[in-house]
Parts: structure tokens; sequence; C-alpha cells
């Protein structure tokens, strides 16, 4: 599976996990309005901007951003487990 489409369908999945905690928050009754509005505005517009960053450069773009984002895990997770 190319990058673009493996790429494509994490959003999908990724958007049915966010609305999925969405409704289950909401029926709680334990939405954080301050802090959720923020996070969905910034949401969509990284989408919106990663999406035609991605469908403008490709490939030669996605490659060093997922190993960057994967390097900055790998390293936060090392860090949190030393200390």
């Amino acid at each position: 599976m190319p990058l673009i489409e493996s790429s494509a369908t994490s959003k999908i999945f990724n958007f049915a996990s966010n609305t999925g905690a969405f409704i289950a928050f909401a029926i709680a009754g334990k939405m954080a309005f301050i802090i959720g509005i923020p996070m969905i505005v910034a949401s969509i517009i990284g989408n919106y901007m990663g999406s035609h960053l991605t469908l403008k450069n490709g490939d030669k773009i996605i490659k060093p951003l997922i190993f960057t984002s994967i390097s900055i895990l790998f390293v936060s997770l090392g860090i949190k487990y030393i200390f």
C-alpha cells in the first residue's frame, strides 16, 4: 500500500476513534469544552494542511515526517521509561 493511501486510511480510523470518544464523553457528561473545542479546530486545520501538502508533494514529504514523528515518540518514551 502506498504511503499516501495508508496515510488516508489512517485518517479514517483516527476520525472514527475520535467520534467514539466524543460520544462516550458526551454520554458520561464529562465534556471539557474549553480544551476540546480548540483541539477540534487545530485537528481540522492540521488535517486540511497535511492533506494538501501530501497531495502536492507525495511520498517525499510523508517519509521524513513519519520518521521524525516515530523518532520523537521513541525518545520521549525512552525518557519516561528511564526517569
